[in-house]
């Protein structure tokens, strides 16, 4: 599945970049992420204790994958189609645990992914997903691009998120096409605010 969504700032390319590149910023403009901390440490995982925590050992034919279901009608994520690596060398780029959360009348679905910075140049960003529990997980890829507009008085964001699990098909496509439209008013403000 992939979503693309872009953005047309009164800003600079520098000042949308600071909502952007730090997925800690995204809970103030996007409501299905409600948490995103930045790791303490290289190669750890956020605390899975923390309220919300979603980490969960496989059951029988799952994948351990960290996805929680509820409400009427949950179904199981099953996504172990990706990749996994588990490294955690003293090189790893910043990375974040990120929590998901979508709800479609009382179905509530919410996933944990820790989230490395994979790209960070001026006018590129990119996040991949990358545990360390040394199991196979689906890939999730949060791609960035900001364009200077207006000799730079503006700036243009186009963002791609891919994700290569099974779960949800058109359905969860549809409630992330809907939720980007709902925050784009909420990010034009935050970037239009020069505090």
């Amino acid at each position: 599945m992939d979503v693309n969504a872009s953005l047309d700032a009164p800003c600079p390319p520098d000042r949308l970049r600071q909502w952007v590149d730090d997925l800690e910023r995204y809970p103030a403009w996007l409501s299905i992420v409600p948490r995103a901390e930045r790791e303490a440490a290289v190669g750890h995982s956020a605390d899975p204790d923390l309220p919300g925590a979603l980490d969960a050992p496989a059951g029988p034919g799952g994948s351990g994958d960290a996805d929680r279901s509820t409400g009427s009608g949950g179904v199981g994520d099953g996504d172990s189609d990706g990749d996994g690596d588990g490294s955690a060398d003293t090189d790893e780029p910043p990375a974040w645990s990120v929590e998901l959360r979508a709800t479609l009348g009382p179905l509530a679905r919410s996933k944990r992914l820790r989230m490395v910075r994979t790209v960070d140049e001026a006018d590129h960003l990119r996040f991949e997903r990358r545990e360390t529990d040394g199991r196979e997980h689906s890939p999730w890829v949060l791609d960035a691009t900001i364009v200077p507009l207006e000799g730079g008085a503006a700036s243009r964001l186009v963002m791609n998120l891919h994700y290569g699990g099974s779960f949800g098909g058109n359905l969860l496509e549809r409630l992330l096409g809907d939720e980007i439209e709902r925050s784009k008013p909420c990010l034009l403000d935050l970037v239009s605010d020069p505090a």
